[in-house]
């Protein structure tokens, strides 16, 4: 009975001090199981510059980057810094071209399943990259689709 006791108030103790955990000033910065960064009203922002979303591309922090299209279907990067600091990027190839580049190098990544969200845009240096990692590998292609072996060094890989 003693040992039932003494079980039940150190589940207590440990269920009280991770309770406590939960919202601590120390855990404000986003981290891997966070919610995705998406600012609030970028589709309004959008709209204003005569663009549609294509597919939305959040990541844990800013910037957030979407793709979106015009009335003649060229894509753009849309990258939102802030809510008033907004860089449209024309695309070189499409979103969809993108993802063939990917598959043609050996990876599965199929429209509608959850690989897709493995596929981030990110800014690196001032430029924008296409990243894919799957667990079994990583690529990263430059806005002309090409394979970037390390883009915080911009080398084009053959």
């Amino acid at each position: 009975m003693r040992r039932v006791t003494l079980q039940l108030i150190l589940l207590t103790l440990m269920s009280l001090t991770l309770f406590g955990c939960e919202g601590s000033p120390q855990q404000k910065d986003a981290v891997s199981g966070d919610k995705l960064y998406i600012p609030e009203g970028y589709k309004t922002q959008l709209t204003s510059l005569k663009l549609t979303e294509a597919v939305s591309l959040p990541y844990f922090t800013k910037p957030f980057i979407c793709v979106a299209k015009d009335q003649e279907q060229q894509q753009f990067a849309v990258v939102f810094y802030t809510e008033s600091k907004i860089k449209t990027v024309k695309l070189l190839i499409s979103y969809e071209e993108v993802i063939k580049r990917i598959e043609s190098k050996g990876f599965n990544i199929k429209i509608g399943t959850t690989s897709l969200q493995n596929l981030h845009l990110f800014e690196i240096n001032n430029e924008l990259y296409w990243n894919f990692e799957d667990g079994t590998g990583k690529i990263y292609l430059n806005l002309q689709g090409e394979v970037v072996t390390d883009p915080f060094k911009t080398k084009i890989a053959a």
